[in-house]
């Protein structure tokens, strides 16, 4: 008797000792939504990183007026399905930053051009937002086609991102509504409409590598700067010396030369510097102010450079002596 007991205790304790290794099962508690799940937008874009890449970009609805104890990314999962309706390409389980994930969110895949998916197949790519067996007693199961509308037109990368730049402020702003947070998402500074410091935590989550995909969505971004020396020609100062040809101006100017016996038309600025000086004189007599008078003489400098009456040569050196002039005068030196 004795050892029939001690063997229906180690029996027993085997028991225990089993129980207690085996992993706990989760509890099937999530509820289903309150109403079907709806996509509010989803749009396909491709060339924003590299060539034949693809960015699939969805807006959608997961309504719960009291959302589960866990977060979207322990219930939900979204797939890419790929046109046979059976494979999987992808899956995301979105980004559980406001209302735990759950209602108004942004969801998203990208694939990179080694991964090969076609642009605008027919039939098409489908979406598919499944529940977690874990977490239902009955996965849930919905199912969204990808129309030839869903995708965008333009195949430049500069044009794409500015595309989806545009875009993600579109449903910031729309996620501002729908959410009603006193944080908005966007926010206008020096460089337009970007997306505030909430903004960018909630889309860097919500679209992985957002900030290269849409650079501009950033108040600060890092470009590669054309460091390309550029090609310099007189291409410029020919056209003024060009603009009278043929007219009773060029036949002027020429005899301007050649009445001093010179190759260009020294009367013209004989005449432009008696003009000047003219100009120097009676403004400071009416205002008593050199410095607007000296102001009226760059004006005519440069109207009459523009009109071809002297060279930009002998402008810019004229710049360059008023410059240090003024230098000189603005710090006081000589002392």
């Amino acid at each position: 008797m004795t050892r029939k007991l001690v063997q229906l205790m180690m029996a027993c304790l085997i028991v225990v000792v089993a129980l207690a290794t085996v992993p706990a099962m989760p509890v099937l508690a999530a509820a289903l939504p309150d109403d079907t799940p709806s996509i509010i937008s989803k749009k396909c874009y491709r060339n924003l990183l590299e060539a034949a890449d693809f960015l699939v970009v969805i807006e959608a609805n997961i309504p719960y007026a009291v959302p589960p104890t866990d977060p979207v990314t322990e219930v939900f999962l979204w797939d890419f399905i790929d046109t046979d309706g059976v494979t999987v390409l992808g899956s995301t389980v979105g980004w559980p930053y406001v209302d735990s994930g759950y209602n108004y969110q942004c969801f998203s895949m990208y694939f990179s051009a080694a991964e090969g998916l076609i642009w605008d197949p027919t039939p098409s790519y489908n979406l598919r937002l499944s529940g977690n067996p874990l977490a239902f007693v009955t996965p849930p199961i919905y199912n969204y086609s990808i129309t030839s509308s869903d995708y965008s037109t333009l195949i430049v990368s500069s044009e794409v991102q500015a595309e989806l730049t545009l875009d993600i402020l579109i449903m910031a702003a729309d996620l501002d509504i729908r959410w009603g947070l006193p944080t908005s998402l966007r926010t206008d500074d020096e460089t337009g409409v970007t997306l505030s410091t909430f903004g960018q935590a909630y889309f860097r989550g919500a679209i992985y590598g957002i900030q290269n995909l849409a650079p501009q969505l950033f108040p600060l971004t890092v470009t590669t700067i054309d460091l390309t020396d550029r090609t310099w020609t007189d291409s410029y100062v020919t056209t003024l010396e060009n603009q009278w040809v043929g007219t009773w101006v060029q036949t002027a100017k020429a005899a301007g030369g050649t009445l001093f016996a010179v190759a260009y038309d020294l009367l013209s600025i004989i005449l432009l510097l008696g003009c000047i000086i003219g100009v120097f004189i009676g403004n400071t007599m009416v205002t008593n102010n050199h410095w607007n008078a000296a102001i009226d003489v760059a004006f005519v400098m440069v109207v009459t450079a523009k009109l071809g009456f002297y060279g930009l040569g002998f402008l810019g050196l004229v710049a360059a002596l008023s410059v240090i002039y003024l230098g000189m005068r603005l710090f006081k030196f000589p002392h």
